[in-house]
């Protein structure tokens, strides 16, 4: 029978529930080193061994590990790149975070660096092992996509050394698609159609506030155009305006800033799928009907809730509020003196 999504057992219970076995094998192994007898080893009925503790490590698919870790790296070997940046962030010690980056990366788990490697990383725990690997991972996801937008951007000529600065600088995985958004190749979009139509000039205008633009009647009036699909002075200012607001939309500022609001306001909703059968909808009833803060649902009840989504049973949304992330848009990119304030914050909503 399928067990339940959405349960609240997390992948951190599968090694809680290891321990116990692993302590009960080091503490036999301990006793029968302290007597000077070498316990012989077992075997299984097709004669394979089992890995005994002590024995060089082979690591496992969910990030355990069944027998010891390896030996400690030798002496005099520089400290892993990243462990300084993760030591700040995780207010560690940076030598201790630097030798369990060594460790992990020679095939150690949290669990066996913590419990048999304490002296080399500082007494880290097995949490603290848990998270500099996350932090590691991150941040070699962040290094190798930087370099694969880099080398895009280098190859279209698009990269100025101002904008290598700003990707250097990007701290996060978010920030770097936001950095880069606007340097993609354009798709179809109504702001795209609106400067094939030579409305980009009326945009720069009103959001510079260009004298040209003082008298707003006027300047729309240069761009009717009835060959350009521009008939009348409406939808000169409309094309203007979606321009500017897929400009806006694609300010990395702002994207943050939203991004933030949706953390601390989003509510996370979902519900089953009409016609869905019993027996294809069961193995996610627990998601049935859930409603509850997104800043905080688990990640193992998110992943749950993706599969069903995935599966055509659940019903997702999030819902945040909108109108905060308006005004914080208004704040960061429309001055309250501006001379067209209203026009921009409507690109902004």
């Amino acid at each position: 029978m399928n067990a339940p999504e959405c349960s609240d057992r997390t992948p951190a219970d599968a090694d809680a529930a290891a321990e116990p076995a692993a302590d009960a094998a080091c503490a036999e192994k301990a006793s029968a080193d302290e007597a000077g007898v070498e316990k012989p080893s077992a075997e299984k009925p097709g004669g394979d061994t089992p890995p005994q503790v002590g024995a060089p490590l082979e690591p496992a698919a969910d990030g355990a590990a069944t027998n010891a870790p390896p030996p400690a790296p030798p002496a005099g070997k520089p400290a892993a790149g990243p462990a300084e940046e993760i030591a700040r962030r995780l207010k560690l010690d940076r030598a201790a975070v630097a030798a369990a980056i060594d460790l992990l990366d020679a095939g150690a788990s949290p669990l066996f660096i913590a419990r048999y490697r304490p002296d080399e990383v500082g007494g880290l725990s097995k949490a603290d092992a848990q998270a500099v690997r996350d932090r590691l991972r991150e941040a070699r996801r962040l290094d190798e996509r930087r370099a694969s937008i880099l080398r895009s951007l280098a190859g279209q000529t698009k990269l100025t050394d101002a904008r290598r600065a700003e990707f250097e600088r990007a701290d996060s995985l978010h920030r770097l698609e936001d950095l880069h958004l606007p340097l993609k190749p354009r798709k179809p979009s109504p702001g795209a159609e609106a400067v094939r139509q030579g409305l980009l000039p009326l945009a720069e205008d009103v959001l510079a506030q260009s004298p040209a633009a003082a008298d707003l009647d006027a300047r729309l009036a240069d761009f009717v155009d009835q060959d350009r699909g521009v008939p009348d002075a409406a939808t000169a200012l409309a094309g203007a305006g979606q321009i500017l607001a897929e400009r806006f939309s694609e300010d990395a500022t702002l994207r943050g800033a939203a991004r933030a609001i949706v953390r601390q306001t989003g509510r996370l909703r979902c519900r089953r799928r009409e016609g869905v059968a019993d027996k294809k909808a069961e193995p996610h009833k627990n998601c049935f009907d859930l409603d509850q803060p997104l800043r905080s649902a688990p990640a193992h009840r998110v992943m749950a809730i993706n599969r069903g989504e995935r599966a055509g049973v659940l019903q997702v949304s999030v819902e945040s509020d909108a109108e905060a992330a308006i005004e914080r848009g208004a704040q960061l990119l429309v001055e309250a003196s501006h001379t067209h304030a209203g026009f921009l914050r409507g690109c902004v909503e």
